[in-house]
């Protein structure tokens, strides 16, 4: 009976933790850029938020691989985005995209140009899992 009981309460705790767990996209968006850098893109929480978790890879900073929050705001009809997440109290444009390529803007590194040109990547897109994203995005946080 005590064996039931210990498994029904972990069971339970699976279920409140999925249900902690904020609705995502079904597709990661990938680009990548010049040097080796790529950007995932993917939404979270409901569609009118606006939310999105952007993570940068293959740049040599501190940030590289942490999974940022941030909005995107659509310009032109929905024709191009633009993303921001909020460095140091203040709201900064992180990418800039337009019809699937765009550019990326980076804090100031030595010898590293600030903006990269970056497109998107459709074989990157899909070997990306949003779940995943998403897990390691909670992870990242919990352990802040």
């Amino acid at each position: 009976m005590k064996k039931l009981l210990v498994l029904a309460c972990l069971c339970l705790a699976g279920v409140a933790q999925a249900a902690d767990r904020p609705e995502v996209a079904r597709y990661v968006k990938a680009y990548s850029g010049g040097e080796g850098s790529k950007v995932f893109v993917m939404r979270i929480g409901p569609t009118d938020k606006a939310e999105v978790l952007i993570q940068i890879t293959g740049i040599d900073t501190p940030q590289d691989g942490l999974i940022l929050k941030g909005r995107v705001e659509p310009r032109d009809e929905g024709k191009s985005r633009r993303y921001y997440v909020t460095r140091k109290n203040q709201e900064v444009e992180i990418l800039r995209l337009e019809q699937g390529s765009g550019t990326l803007y980076l804090p100031s590194l030595p010898d590293t140009p600030n903006e990269q040109h970056v497109s998107y990547d459709e074989s990157l897109s899909r070997s990306c899992n949003p779940e995943r994203m998403l897990s390691e995005y909670l992870e990242q946080e919990a352990s802040k």
